[in-house]
């Protein structure tokens, strides 16, 4: 009687292994809303249970984007107002709203270009510790942040259009 090699069985465990870790990483303490279009084809928002945000500057507001493409599309159409190359970072002006990117490799708008929502605005870069590219992403109005359960709403009703 002829014995089953167990590297046959190996493969398959190893994979459901595998599979059921990342599971786990990607939802391990937070939940997670899907991203679509604008500003990444696709990708996750982790929802983060946090306070209040007490100041402008505060970090919280700001949503990192995680997905497996570099290409950074515009949320919105608008103007570019700032663009920081040695930061990563840009600012388009959409109206009385203000949307920040950062985390880039490279950014390919210049300060003064028109932007229509869904063009390609630039490419994204990994952390030495991310195994997806990462978009830092943040709106606010003139003159205060929009808060982060807002700017999710948004978020989500880009991936319903």
């Amino acid at each position: 009687m002829k014995r089953k090699n167990p590297k046959n069985i190996l493969v398959p465990i190893f994979l459901v292994l595998t599979l059921n870790s990342t599971f786990k990483v990607l939802s391990q303490n937070t939940d997670s809303i899907l991203i679509c279009k604008y500003p990444v084809k696709e990708g996750y928002v982790y929802i983060l249970k946090h306070e209040k945000p007490t100041s402008y500057q505060d970090p919280i507001t700001y949503l990192p984007i995680f997905s497996k493409d570099s290409s950074v599309f515009a949320f919105k159409g608008g103007k570019v107002v700032t663009v920081y190359q040695k930061e990563n970072f840009i600012v388009i002006r959409s109206g009385k709203k203000y949307i920040s990117y950062s985390n880039f490799q490279k950014i390919i708008v210049n300060v003064g270009d028109k932007i229509s929502r869904g063009q390609l605005l630039g490419f994204t870069k990994k952390t030495s510790t991310d195994e997806y590219f990462r978009l830092d992403f943040k709106m606010n109005n003139s003159e205060k942040d929009i808060s982060y359960e807002d700017q999710l709403k948004y978020l989500k009703r880009a991936c319903s259009h």
